[in-house]
């Protein structure tokens, strides 16, 4: 029962990220992804951090890479991101109803990426987007900062 309802979890979940529907689904501004990744990375200025911005079906729209950041932290803050639009919860979340399920990731899908660092962009009870951060070590806490310098701007 568990491996049906983690099935039709992650298919809906996935899928609505990639539906287009007749009605446009909000989109987040350019504008606004771009505030969103640049409180991002001033939160974890003192890490190598990575931040990715997406919209709601996880394509990337913003990407910034910190000074001395590596080249994992650009592959895993996109795939946070990814993760975090596409099922709608912050990749933590994510992470412990995967464990709590007893669920292999890589079998549900192979881009998400169920560590800390994911957080959706949430507006009018629909997710919009979602920052991604990759490198540091308090990856979701700064997506959780910049996803609130954009709070009222969402309203």
């Amino acid at each position: 029962m568990k491996r049906t309802a983690l099935a039709i979890f992650f298919t809906l979940g996935c899928a609505s990220a990639q539906v287009h529907s007749a009605a446009p689904a909000p989109e987040l501004p350019l504008s606004l992804a771009l505030k969103a990744a640049q409180a991002t990375l001033a939160a974890c200025a003192d890490a190598r951090a990575t931040v990715t911005v997406t919209d709601h079906e996880g394509v990337a729209r913003v990407v910034l890479v910190g000074d001395q950041a590596g080249p994992v932290g650009i592959a895993t803050s996109r795939r946070k991101a990814y993760s975090s639009a596409a099922t709608g919860m912050t990749t933590s979340k994510l992470a412990q109803f995967l464990a709590d399920n007893h669920a292999n990731p890589a079998l549900v899908g192979a881009e998400l990426l169920p560590q800390p660092g994911g957080v959706p962009i949430v507006s009018h009870g629909v997710t919009i987007g979602a920052i991604g951060v990759g490198g540091g070590p308090r990856d979701e806490a700064c997506a959780q900062a910049g996803v609130d310098s954009i709070k009222k701007d969402l309203e």
